[in-house]
Order: C-alpha cells, then sequence, then structure tokens
C-alpha cells in the first residue's frame, strides 16, 4: 500500500491524460461536418477521434461515412468505426461493410462481420455462414457472434458444426450464438458438448452452460445445480457463475436454497457471487437481494446489483439509488451504471457527483464516463457538467450509450 497509492495518483492522472489527448475535444466542439472531413485525415489519431465523436453526435445517414474505415489500416480507427456505425444503427451500411467479409486483411474481416451482428444484418446471413470457415478464429469468432444476434436458425446447422472447431474460442461464441438464437433444435448440439464439458476449459463451459439454459434444457437442472454447488470436476468461477444463473432461469428443486446461500454466506470469489446475484434476480426473489444489498459484506452489496437488473426499472430503482451512495466506490460505480443500463437518466447526476470524490481513481473514472457519454470537455467542474446535463437530458439517447438489460448476462 505504501506504493500502490502514490502510483495511483500518477497513473490514473497519465490514464486521463491520454484520454484527452486521443478523444479531447476544443472548446468549440467540432460539427457534424468537422467530424466527417476529420474521417479523410492522414493522422490515424485524429481518424479514430472524429469517428468515436460521430457515433455520438451524428445520426444514422452520417454512418455512412464511416463504412470505409471499417478497413482503415489502423486498429484505434477500425474499432471507432465498428462501435460508431453499430451505435447509430446504420442499416443503410450493410452492403458497403458485407463487401469486406472477403478483405484480404483477417483483422478487417472479423470487423466487418462484427458490424454485421451490431446491425443484425440478415440480408448477409448467408455470407456471415461462409467465413465460419475462415483460417483466422478472430473471423470465425466474429462471425459466429453476429451469426447469433441475426437470430435466424438458417446459421443454425453450421454453428452446431462449429462447436467442434479446433479453437476454444470459436466453440465459445458458436455455444453464445446459438442459445441467443433461441431455437430448440439448438438444444440437441449442446447436450452433446455438455455430456464431455470436463474436457473443455472454461470459457466453453461458461458459455454452453449460459446457452442450455437460455434454451430451457430443463432435464440438465440437477446436472448444473451440481456444479453450482462446486460439486463434480467444473469447480472453476466462470462454470459456477453461469451455472447459478442457470439454476435461476431452470428453477430446479432447492435451486433458490443454494443461490441464497452461496450470495450471502460472501465466500466466493466476486464472479460467483454475481452469478448467485443474477441466479435470485431472474427468480424475482427480491427478499433475498435486499439482504444482499444491505449484507456487511462489500462483495455481496456489489454483487447483488447485477441480481437487481432482473427486476427492469420501476423494480429495482430504490434499492439502486441507495447503493449509488455506499461508501464504497466499486459499489457505488457498479449501482450508479446498473441504473444507467435500466434506463434511470437521473444517474448521470450520480456521475457528476463523482467528480469531487477524494479518490483520483474515482474522479478520473466519472471523468472519463462523462466525456464519453457527452463528447464535451468540462474538467473536473461539477457545476458545468450540471449545466450541461440540464441542457442535454431532454434530447440525450441512453441506449446509444449504454448496453440494454439482455446484454448483461454472464
Amino acid at each position: 500500500y505504501a506504493l500502490y497509492y502514490p502510483l495511483k495518483f500518477i497513473f490514473y492522472d497519465i490514464w486521463v491524460a491520454l484520454f484527452g489527448w486521443l478523444f479531447g475535444s476544443d472548446d468549440d466542439p467540432e460539427s457534424v461536418d468537422g467530424l466527417v472531413n476529420g474521417l479523410d485525415d492522414g493522422d490515424a489519431e485524429v481518424r479514430a477521434r472524429a469517428a468515436f465523436l460521430l457515433g455520438f453526435r451524428g445520426t444514422k445517414k452520417d454512418g455512412m461515412a464511416l463504412v470505409d474505415l471499417v478497413a482503415d489500416e489502423d486498429e484505434k480507427v477500425r474499432a471507432a468505426a465498428v462501435a460508431s456505425i453499430g451505435r447509430l444503427g446504420t442499416t443503410e451500411a450493410e452492403p458497403g461493410v458485407a463487401k469486406f467479409l472477403a478483405h484480404d486483411r483477417a483483422e478487417v474481416r472479423a470487423a466487418a462481420a462484427r458490424v454485421l451482428g451490431l446491425l443484425r444484418a440478415e440480408g448477409s446471413l448467408r455470407a456471415l455462414v461462409e467465413v465460419l470457415d475462415d483460417p483466422a478464429w478472430t473471423v470465425r469468432t466474429e462471425a459466429a457472434l453476429a451469426a447469433g444476434r441475426v437470430g435466424s436458425w438458417v446459421a443454425g446447422p453450421r454453428l452446431a458444426k462449429a462447436l467442434g472447431d479446433p479453437d476454444p474460442r470459436v466453440r465459445g461464441a458458436s455455444a453464445l450464438a446459438l442459445g441467443r438464437m433461441g431455437d430448440p433444435r439448438g438444444l440437441a448440439p449442446l447436450r452433446e458438448v455438455f455430456s464431455r464439458l470436463d474436457r473443455e476449459g472454461t470459457f466453453v463451459r461458461a458459455t454452453v452452460i449460459t446457452a442450455l439454459a437460455e434454451l430451457g434444457a430443463d432435464d440438465l437442472a440437477d446436472a448444473i445445480l451440481r456444479i453450482a454447488r462446486g460439486e463434480g470436476p467444473l469447480d472453476d468461477p466462470h462454470s459456477r457463475s453461469a451455472a447459478l444463473w442457470a439454476v435461476g432461469r431452470l428453477s430446479p428443486a432447492g435451486g433458490k436454497a443454494v443461490l441464497e446461500e452461496t450470495l450471502l454466506a460472501g465466500r466466493e470469489p466476486l464472479k460467483v457471487l454475481e452469478g448467485a446475484a443474477m441466479g435470485l434476480g431472474e427468480l424475482r426473489a427480491r427478499t433475498s437481494l435486499a439482504k444482499a444489498s444491505k449484507a456487511d459484506e462489500v462483495l455481496v452489496r456489489a454483487a447483488s446489483v447485477k441480481g437487481w437488473i432482473g427486476f427492469g426499472r420501476e423494480g429495482s430503482a430504490e434499492t439502486l439509488t441507495l447503493l449509488a451512495t455506499d461508501p464504497y466506490v466499486d459499489v457505488r460505480q457498479r449501482a450508479i451504471v446498473a441504473l444507467l443500463v435500466l434506463g434511470h437518466r437521473k444517474a448521470v447526476v450520480f456521475i457528476i457527483d463523482q467528480l469531487g470524490s477524494p479518490d483520483p481513481e474515482v474522479r478520473a473514472w466519472a471523468y472519463l464516463e462523462l466525456r464519453r457519454i457527452s463528447a464535451e470537455d468540462h474538467g473536473m467542474d461539477g457545476t458545468k457538467w450540471l449545466e450541461w446535463w440540464e441542457g442535454a437530458r431532454g434530447s440525450w439517447e441512453l441506449r446509444r450509450y449504454y448496453p440494454s438489460p439482455d446484454e448483461s448476462k454472464p
């Protein structure tokens, strides 16, 4: 600790400075037209910043200007373009992006597949299925996830085959995709993998368990409950977290008691406690989560936030608002983000309040979060940020900045 705290102040100041250098805005913020012009700049940092900000300030139509940057040579530019096209929901970009699935560079093919998934581009589904045979695991992984987002069983048989891919990241992505599709025809190939799950790594284990629960594999509920208890060979945090959430989804006999005992005891890693909280959220076990929210153990309170997301906007507001004022920073930050994920716009004020924290890590988090959601820069001046919020809250589009609750699954 003698080293940690001095270094903490130094490194978070550096973190803020670097973010400002890359994404900083001038006193006179750029217009949308200025950002579009910046997409052609010879400096990759300028292109990345323009692409990033366009996703927050532009319209669906402006997203078309980002299409060519999906194939940019610079990784930061590609990432910004992908995120912004998805954020803007520019479905008209689909044909232009789909052509990059045949690009000679794997990183461009992967970026294109990711965009098509974010856009849920049904017209490109067969092309995504074809690149599940791509030589690069990154492309196969992104194509599998994209096919899952589109949600059509047209890709189902090929995703089932991909459960046997030589790369575990592709196998896990394919399992996730089959679960997200919601088609019961995905159960048979997932059950086959479940029967040999002890031979898989933690990522594949967790994704297969999650997918089976999403598809309602009630016949495996007792087997998954044993994993949730930590019995057998799958006693790792990722498998147990997924199994605890799945217990809430499948609701086997005795499942609620296991979830409550695991969470309130607070003796497991945070990942496991979060799985138990999400399982209780699936069961709408309000009393159990209320106990966790008031527990003495910080990790239990922090984990309880994940469970409250399952109650939706109205059912969680009171408790999450209290947790957003918790004395411990991890609990506060988790509660604030959960409020925003659920659509509580007033939670922006909680972020602004964190600018006055004595902890530089908290101040840095609040500052960077405000910069991210506003594409403006008012420094550490909470009064100016409140003035921005007074003017912006009526038109601020929450879903551009935070995922939906469905995207917060294990």
